[in-house]
């Protein structure tokens, strides 16, 4: 059974994607929900991306904009 509330939500969120310049972030935030027993792949080969959105969502960076909400696990996927 799928439970109506969502597991993962993401509202207006945005991360840094450029070392080199806070100011760029994502070009269209993030606002999309994830239902219990669904996965998503989240694929880029920018390595800094890659660090900044695991990090603001193991809260260690604040995001650029918006917020991650969810009592969910997340993981790094092995291969590629």
């Amino acid at each position: 059974m799928v439970s109506a509330k969502p597991l993962l939500e993401f509202r207006d969120f945005s991360v840094r994607s450029d070392k080199s310049n806070p100011d760029i972030s994502f070009p269209n935030p993030w606002n999309w929900t994830l239902a219990e027993g669904k996965r998503i792949a989240i694929i880029t080969n920018n390595s800094f991306l890659r660090y900044q959105l695991m990090a603001a969502l193991a809260d260690l960076v604040p995001p650029v904009s918006g917020e991650f909400l969810g009592p969910c696990v997340i993981s790094w996927p092995v291969g590629g």
